[in-house]
């Protein structure tokens, strides 16, 4: 009778999931969270974090606890199992499935009715229930002045030692700390932050975790801090004045940011604050005002903090004390007192008050640093450039670090046109500091501002070219293994294809003509670009490369010689047997084109069912445990719901690790028509890329944006991708290799950039960037605004067909010195140059 009532009632399962996955969409674009409760995992890949079954429901904080006691996860855990054991199968497709215990299954009742069959069970084991729970996410912000070998270290630490879900906010700008501080704080959605100075190492593997459980498990903390340590094994000066390493957990009154975790806030640092010192400290006792909590410090996260002041930073910084007693209402020492006073009296020009204050200074303490400092002020408000330099020189001479003074010689010096005395210290500094960049930049632009320009290119010499590689190259040998060039080839093994992609730049090909590159073509190529370029990885476009007739024997020859293959594919696969050959025969990858949602992909590609298809090819490749990566033509059709293709391909069970955001580029054929009803403006499209690059960066899975304009993306450079950039992104080709270059070609390219002066960082670089101005300036084109841009040898424009439809209305003019490295904003992050795809599968794994 039960089933006969439940028949009346009770609709499948399959039948619910499409129209639950369309209001779970709305809602969630909404900013609306929803819980679907009771319904099997499998049917809602994408949206397991909605689920809310037996095994979840008492940890839900909409949901009750049931009576059981004492309140703790375990016996919450172990009530959620034996409801699940009592309610549900565990029969058919559901004892199949390696997350049971996560899902905890369909009910008893439901499989007698309907069975198992429409169910599809995961093939990896996770056994806790909040798996797919993402409330465990934590955003880390990196503040970083300049950027050098600490942080180079650190983000490889945080790589391998950090537990997903995070999010990384790398801020490197040449300003405060508090802003720095507060571009991140602008930047985080999660519910936690941790703030990581880039001077932090020796992170313990899951730290983040620990931190996050700290603040989770102790609800009256604020804030909670690592326990910094000095590299000796001994506890750090900046621990609160608390050296108890026994206890867990310890509460103290205050904790530094250097690592530190709280919960998201609307508080923020105050910019008045310069350089770095005492921001922290200010920061933290508005937390203490405004949230009414407790501070502790972590002994379980011991890390190690190398406590690197920079530019005057730190304790010692002098104007940032007298600011945070002032704010806070700290006596301040007499002395500081003085100081304040100087400041009011300077600031009402009420300069003999201020010349008593200083000799009652003088008395005090002697002639000073400070007094010096002071004095220089005075006489560069009095109109005495002269004196005032004087001054801040023998400030300097008595107080070499203090950077202050120095910046006032040389905003003396440049505003005055004198020049010798600032010259002269930044030699000296140069002496003492041979190794340091910053003072050889001051004094080039000393010599340039006095029209010195031979003696200022000279400096910068120093600076570019300080190595022995720039003795021309006369082995082309020597263009193999440079640092950050890409070791990934192509080989376009030809364009038979079995669809019709609306924008394939082959599309206008007569079709009837089309072949594969033989067998033998193909494996010297792949020899050669072993043997003569020293590539690991070819990448193998069309085309359908799956459809040649001998790509399994290629394959396998590929990976015999060390050259692997990474197949580019539509993911619509006939012959899954072909496809396990290729995978045992040692393919490195595949990279699947998936071009939008559902119905989108299905138009944009002319087949109906291709998604679905594509989801199942995924699915076979889920249960190889084998890696691919994705790429998307991001265009008029599919720019509006790109947030939401990365939403569904970040969440499945077997993401990429790497997804790539191909903006339409008229090339080719393309390049002759004038209205392409596809195509899309640039300054349409970034807001939706934008968006969508946060949504894969959350779910950490690196994103490239190729061929778009960087000034349209502005804090995301790192994630575009021109033409300068293409020979250094991991994930696209050595130019060598995709036009099969002749030696003599290469030579010859080089010679060229040699006499033009194109920039390398090493003199092989000169070849790659070379070729990449080449085809830059090819195929797109430049406004009056881009000639006066800050990045204009580093971005491509606008293609020629884009030119002629829309203009360059849209292009800005960044502001600043022209940047020379085409990776200046990549270089700090590991999955954006060379060896970046080692990187991102180790980080996949964790």
């Amino acid at each position: 009778e039960v089933i006969e009532n439940l028949q009346r009632v009770q609709a499948r399962v399959s039948e619910i999931a499409p129209k639950l996955r369309e209001a779970l969409t709305i809602l969630e674009e909404n900013n609306i969270w929803v819980n679907v409760r009771y319904f099997p995992f499998c049917l809602l890949k994408g949206f397991e974090a909605n689920i809310c079954n037996n095994p979840q429901v008492m940890f839900d904080p909409y949901e009750w606890d049931y009576g059981v006691s004492p309140k703790e996860p375990n016996t919450y855990l172990q009530f959620g199992r034996q409801l699940q054991e009592r309610i549900n199968t565990k029969e058919g497709a559901c004892g199949r499935c390696g997350i049971l215990n996560v899902c905890g299954g369909i009910h008893k009742n439901y499989a007698k009715l309907y069975g198992t069959d429409e169910l599809i069970p995961y093939e990896e084991k996770i056994d806790h229930p909040y798996h797919f729970k993402t409330d465990l996410e934590a955003d880390i912000i990196i503040p970083a002045f300049k950027v050098g070998e600490n942080l180079e270290r650190l983000l490889n630490e945080i790589l391998k030692n950090t537990v997903p879900p995070y999010n990384l906010i790398l801020i490197s700008k040449e300003q405060s700390a508090s802003k720095n501080r507060n571009y991140g704080l602008n930047r985080s959605k999660s519910p936690y932050v941790i703030m990581c100075d880039d001077d932090i190492r020796d992170l313990p593997f899951g730290w983040n975790r620990r931190l996050i459980q700290t603040l989770k498990e102790n609800p009256e903390l604020i804030a909670a801090s690592s326990r910094l340590m000095n590299a000796d094994g001994t506890p750090g000066k900046n621990t609160a004045n608390n050296f108890n390493l026994s206890d867990e957990m310890v509460l103290v009154d205050m904790i530094p940011t250097a690592c530190c975790i709280f919960r998201k806030t609307d508080l923020r640092f105050d910019e008045r604050y310069i350089r770095a010192g005492w921001e922290d400290t200010d920061f933290f006792m508005q937390m203490k005002q405004n949230l009414r909590g407790k501070f502790a410090i972590d002994n379980r996260v011991k890390v190690v903090h190398l406590n690197e002041e920079k530019l005057g930073g730190g304790v010692g910084n002098r104007e940032n004390m007298e600011l945070f007693f002032k704010k806070w209402g700290k006596e301040s020492k007499s002395s500081d007192q003085v100081q304040d006073k100087f400041r009011e009296v300077l600031e009402q020009k009420d300069y003999i008050s201020a010349i008593e204050l200083i000799e009652e200074r003088i008395k005090k303490e002697g002639i000073t640093a400070q007094s010096y400092n002071e004095l220089g002020c005075i006489s560069w408000e009095l109109g005495d450039p002269e004196t005032a330099i004087k001054c801040f020189s023998e400030s300097i001479s008595l107080d070499p670090k203090n950077n202050d003074y120095l910046l006032n010689l040389i905003e003396a010096s440049y505003h005055s046109g004198s020049y010798k005395d600032l010259e002269q210290i930044i030699r000296d500094k140069i002496g003492s500091r041979p190794e340091s960049k910053e003072y050889r930049y001051i004094l080039a632009d000393c010599l340039f501002r006095q029209k010195r320009f031979d003696e200022a290119k000279e400096i910068l010499n120093t600076i570019i070219d300080k190595r022995d590689e720039k003795k021309e190259i006369n082995d082309l040998s020597q263009l193999n293994n440079l640092p950050y060039i890409t070791k990934r080839g192509c080989i376009d093994v030809g364009h038979i294809c079995d669809l019709d992609c609306i924008f394939c730049y082959h599309r206008y090909e007569d079709r009837s003509k089309r072949r594969f590159l033989s067998k033998e073509e193909i494996m010297a190529r792949l020899k050669r670009d072993r043997d003569e370029f020293a590539l690991e990885i070819t990448d193998f476009t069309g085309g359908e490369p799956t459809l040649h007739p001998y790509i399994v024997e290629i394959v396998k020859y590929g990976a015999e010689i060390g050259n692997r293959i990474c197949i580019i594919t539509h993911g619509l696969w006939r012959d899954l047997d072909k496809i396990d050959a290729m995978i045992e025969n040692g393919l490195y990858e595949f990279l699947i084109s998936i071009h939008g949602t559902e119905e989108e992909h299905d138009s944009l590609v002319q087949k109906k069912g291709a998604f679905q298809q594509v989801l199942r090819s995924i699915e076979h490749l889920e249960k190889r445990q084998f890696k691919w990566r994705v790429n998307c033509v991001a265009n008029r059709s599919n720019m509006k719901n790109l947030p939401r293709y990365a939403k569904i391909i970040s969440s499945l069970s077997h993401p990429p690790y790497n997804a790539n955001f191909i903006v339409f580029s008229p090339l080719s054929r393309w390049a002759t028509c004038r209205d392409i009803e596809f195509q899309a403006r640039h300054s349409e499209l970034a807001p939706y890329l934008i968006e969508a690059i946060d949504i894969f960066n959350s779910r950490g899975i690196w994103v490239n944006v190729r061929y778009f304009p960087m000034c349209m993306m502005p804090g995301y450079e790192q994630h575009v991708t021109c033409f300068p950039q293409i020979c250094y992104d991991p994930f696209e080709w050595d130019y060598r290799s995709y036009v099969n270059m002749s030696k003599e070609r290469i030579m010859e390219i080089y010679r060229l950039g040699k006499r033009l002066g194109v920039y390398g960082e090493q003199e092989g670089h000169i070849f790659f960037n070379t070729w990449s101005l080449i085809q830059s300036r090819r195929c797109y084109r430049k406004g009056d605004q881009c000639q006066r841009c800050a990045l204009k040898l580093i971005c491509d424009g606008v293609a020629t067909q884009y030119m002629n439809r829309f203009g360059f209305d849209e292009l800005k003019s960044i502001e600043g010195d022209t940047i020379w490295d085409p990776i200046y904003f990549r270089k700090i992050y590991p999955l954006a140059v060379r060896n970046g795809y080692e990187v991102a599968d180790r980080s996949r794994s964790l």
